[in-house]
């Protein structure tokens, strides 16, 4: 699915590779993020319809190089089997210091992590660098002001969730609006390999 329209095709597009959250696993992150918005201040909360992970932040990318990506994401969907996943504990990012991102964890970390890793491979003959940082499997919930608010206790609850299968890939453009960011899918292709 291609969703640029004509009057947009000269401007880059801001991308990134992910999975989106399951329906289940979704409703699962919503009531987690319920609980934590009670009486808190200071987060600017992800809606529910944009729950994803993301794999590989592409940015500001020149619209030739599309075709590209959709053919060797195509490629990395066709060799890679449906991840089965559960929410866990979340936490903050950064670990030291006021909090920035509020985020809920996710396994399988290692299966996530190969996905990613893979993806950052065979986009980087395009362009796109390895991440300075980690890939640590999260769920944004929330992306915190200086004197943030909210109840900690909420991420820290050992319990996992019901596992979900997540069976396709997407390339997502992000457009930047006064109300936040909007995600649009370019591309979605299945998680083939049996």
């Amino acid at each position: 699915m291609n969703v640029l329209r004509d009057h947009d095709r000269e401007d880059p597009l801001r991308l990134f590779a992910a999975l989106w959250l399951p329906p289940g696993l979704s409703a699962i992150a919503l009531k987690k993020l319920e609980r934590l918005r009670r009486n808190a201040r200071g987060v600017r909360w992800v809606s529910p319809a944009q729950f994803h992970i993301t794999l590989k932040f592409l940015g500001d990318t020149p619209r030739h190089v599309l075709p590209d990506l959709e053919r060797v994401l195509a490629e990395v969907a066709a060799a890679t089997s449906p991840i089965t996943l559960q929410l866990v504990k979340g936490g903050v990012f950064p670990a030291v210091g006021p909090p920035r991102v509020v985020w809920i964890g996710l396994e399988p970390e290692a299966a996530l992590r190969a996905l990613a890793d893979r993806i950052t491979e065979v986009l980087e003959p395009y362009g796109f660098p390895p991440e300075k940082k980690v890939f640590s499997a999260h769920l944004t919930l929330g992306r915190a002001e200086q004197n943030a608010f909210f109840d900690y206790t909420a991420l820290s609850e050992e319990k996992t969730s019901a596992a979900e299968a997540v069976s396709s890939l997407a390339l997502v453009r992000s457009q930047l609006k006064p109300g936040g960011s909007v995600y649009d899918n370019i591309g979605v292709w299945p998680l083939a390999m049996n």
